[in-house]
């Protein structure tokens, strides 16, 4: 028998590696299709950079319309009232019960992409972090759950995603681990390891592997970049909270329906923009680069820092579809270079490449929730320690100041303004997400309250019930009945004895909000009624609620801790 299980075990052990290698190798080689595709496709839409400046408008409203006319068709057909994104991974991997919409996470990938090579000014990892998300999921509806639970096949996928993505399997697997599932436990790290490597491979194979902002400048002299670092974080903070606090203005007033006029006046202004900046259309990955290794002026950080705030908020209005880390990455590299000149001139140390690298992960940091992987993607990405360690500094105070004056990050506000709070923990989640009348039952007695009180004790007494419920003939609940209150009354009718002041529960009662309220309850049952017609469903005892509590923790333990 010990053999069986062991050889049982081996197999299952071997069929997790392959399939870990072939989400990453999959999730990979899209990824990489995905950026190189957004890439060359944007490489045509500047081509005509050099043309009279009306031609140069023209094009580019061609170009943008002509995307935003395909994106509001696509959000048409597709029936979706809006993109996801991260947030909706987030939720997916935190509760059991959520899963992803395949129709308009596939919508979403469509769109993003179309966005992204026609000049929107958003970024690209939230999309293939969603791919990796949907890629993922595809699986586990092909029946590759007994293999690995839903959240850690998530979290392979993510992992995979940001690893081809950005060539960093270190941060692939940190960001998974961090800003996606949100624990760390051995059943979870090694699946998610493999397909990171698996993905970071097969792109070196396959694809360019160059980093993406490799630093050849001599490495900064920590001590005395410290001072600078100290006053640039705060700095980076008012960059971070400034992009949170416009991105989610312009979300509120955002137009619902696709095609309106606004719509089409901000894909107008978006071009006047691009013609007089270029650079701050499309992703503006070598943009950001230029930054991290040339000495701009002063008055060129700044235009590219206010131009490219608008144009991301234009873009956004107007419904195009996109991540926010990379807009993150270039309002950072260009806070910390007007940092720099700033401080330069009033005596600091500095050096720049270490401030506007460490602006990109500083401010990048509370819009993704996540501060250790924009660390470590600075490592990897320079692969320069003492450039990590200087933006660590700038990380951790930045991400500090945001959590005290706005709260948590983009993608957890997101999921709080649709109601679902995910920095409570997995538990608290999952408790306010199921519903206490699941578990109601049919073991309740009704009563007639026209009948005299003697009757009503021997109806109980036959039965085995302390406590009864009138209903009325409609079916809603009209009142609650005990018997030492009938046998204290005395020859009269039920309906003089009912308690119309009593805890009871509507379906819409979650189990969170069950445990609360019922903490003082002294009773039998708890009545269960529709939460539109006050209608009588069921009811449910103390020990079913807390079952239920204790099951959901226990599942809480093996997910977090098994």
């Amino acid at each position: 028998g010990g053999d069986k299980v062991r050889r049982s075990d081996f197999f299952l052990f071997v069929k997790v590696i392959l399939l870990c290698l072939v989400l990453g190798s999959v999730v990979g080689i899209a990824a990489n299709l995905f950026v190189l595709g957004v890439a060359e496709i944007g490489s045509w839409r500047t081509s005509f950079a050099e043309s009279n400046i009306f031609i140069v408008f023209g094009m580019i409203l061609l170009w943008l319309g002509s995307g935003w006319l395909a994106v509001m068709f696509i959000r048409k057909g597709f029936g979706v009232s809006g993109w996801q994104g991260p947030a909706h991974v987030i939720h997916a991997a935190h509760d059991t019960q959520a899963r992803l919409d395949g129709r308009a996470g596939g919508a979403t990938l469509i769109a993003s992409f179309i966005s992204l090579s026609s000049g929107a000014s958003l970024g690209q990892y939230g999309p293939i972090v969603q791919m990796g998300a949907l890629c993922s999921s595809t699986l586990e509806r092909l029946g590759m759950k007994p293999l690995l639970r839903p959240d850690v096949l998530i979290g392979c996928g993510v992992a995979a995603a940001i690893s081809a993505g950005f060539h960093a399997p270190l941060a692939g697997i940190l960001f998974s681990l961090e800003a996606i599932l949100r624990h760390i436990s051995i059943r979870a790290v090694p699946p998610i390891a493999i397909s990171s490597v698996a993905a970071a491979s097969v792109s070196g194979w396959l694809f360019d592997n160059t980093r993406l902002f490799a630093v050849s400048f001599p490495a900064p002299e920590l001590l005395t970049e410290v001072p600078a670092l100290l006053v640039a974080a705060p700095v980076f903070a008012a960059s971070a909270l400034i992009m949170l606090s416009l991105f989610f203005r312009t979300a509120r007033y955002t137009p619902q329906q696709p095609f309106s006029l606004l719509s089409v006046l901000a894909i107008i202004g978006l071009a006047g923009l691009g013609t007089a900046m270029p650079s701050v259309l499309g992703v503006g990955s070598d943009v950001i680069m230029d930054m991290v290794v040339s000495e701009l002026t002063l008055t060129i950080f700044a235009s590219l820092l206010a131009a490219k705030l608008v144009a991301v908020m234009l873009s956004l209005y107007a419904g195009f579809s996109g991540g926010m880390f990379t807009p993150s990455l270039f309002i950072g590299a260009a806070t910390g270079g007007i940092t720099a000149q700033l401080l330069a001139q009033l005596g600091f140390e500095v050096t720049p490449a270490l401030l506007v690298l460490a602006g990109m992960a500083a401010v990048s940091a509370p819009i993704i929730g996540a501060p250790f992987t924009a660390v470590i993607l600075v490592l990897e990405l320079t692969m320069s320690y003492e450039y990590a360690v200087g933006a660590m500094l700038a990380v951790v105070i930045c991400s500090f100041l945001c959590s005290l004056i706005f709260g948590p990050g983009l993608f957890d506000k997101q999921l709080i303004l649709r109601g679902i709070d995910v920095t409570k923990g997995r538990g608290s989640l999952i408790l306010s997400s199921r519903m206490v009348g699941d578990l109601a039952s049919d073991d309740y007695l009704v009563i007639d309250a026209s009948l005299n009180a003697s009757h009503a004790i021997r109806i109980m007494a036959e039965a085995g019930m302390s406590e009864a419920y009138c209903i009325g003939s409609d079916g809603r609940l009209t009142g609650k009945l005990a018997l030492k209150d009938l046998i204290m009354a005395g020859e009269v009718q039920v309906a003089s004895c009912l308690n119309e002041t009593f805890l009871s529960f509507d379906d819409r009662t979650s189990l969170e909000q069950a445990i609360t309220l019922a903490s003082d309850f002294i009773g039998d049952a708890i009545p269960v009624t529709a939460h539109d017609t006050g209608v009588l469903l069921g009811v449910v005892s103390e020990a079913d609620i807390f079952s239920a509590y204790l099951k959901i923790t226990e599942q809480i333990n093996q997910i977090e801790h098994g």
